[in-house]
């Protein structure tokens, strides 16, 4: 398909250019981003976010697929700069923690579970309020781990669809906790390993 015919797809929002691009895009970007990340969990996301905030943009603002390019990989160079400085600010969270006195770890270790658990709690009750598929496929990709393509055929849906349902999934739950992220992001990664 040539440029023309993709960006005709894309500004009238059809499903099937959406998939193209994707196919087209996703692999670079995964790439691009991993340089920067040096995370390939994390520049998956980034990539699958990327796109689908292209998807969710006015395809009728971009006059070609250049410039849709630039949109997306500038969305997704951003995105992976803000995980690196948040990486940088948990690592220093981190650090200061570890020359904190035992004692006082130990007082606010029993504070701070109590703390988690209450906070898992609330993340699995958003979790249980996203819509029936992109639920069923964050369950399904982030605490079951089954491989995305494997979602997808286990649901017969496109492995595009699979992207777009965690990419969502990951952006309410992500506006939801917006002020806490870092330990929404932590919850998320203690809960995909149960």
């Amino acid at each position: 398909m040539d440029d023309k015919l993709l960006m005709s797809g894309l500004k009238q929002k059809e499903p099937k250019a959406f998939n193209l691009l994707f196919d087209l895009l996703y692999p670079q970007l995964q790439f691009f981003t991993e340089q920067i990340t040096k995370d390939p969990t994390e520049a998956e996301d980034i990539a699958i976010q990327a796109l689908v905030k292209f998807w969710e943009k006015d395809p009728a603002d971009f006059d070609s697929f250049l410039q849709v390019r630039k949109f997306i990989f500038t969305i997704a160079r951003n995105a992976a700069f803000d995980f690196l400085k948040k990486a940088k600010v948990q690592q220093t969270y981190i650090k200061d923690i570890a020359y904190s006195s035992t004692t006082i770890e130990e007082k606010q270790e029993d504070q701070a579970f109590y703390k988690l658990e209450m906070m898992r709690k609330v993340l699995q009750d958003q979790v249980e309020k996203l819509p029936g598929q992109c639920r069923e496929v964050f369950r399904l990709v982030f605490i079951e781990k089954i491989p995305r393509p494997e979602v997808a055929q286990r649901l017969n849906i496109s492995p595009g669809t699979v992207n777009v349902h965690c990419a969502q999934a990951l952006k309410k739950l992500r506006k939801i906790f917006a002020e806490k992220e870092l330990v929404v992001l932590y919850l998320l990664a203690a809960l995909s390993n149960n």
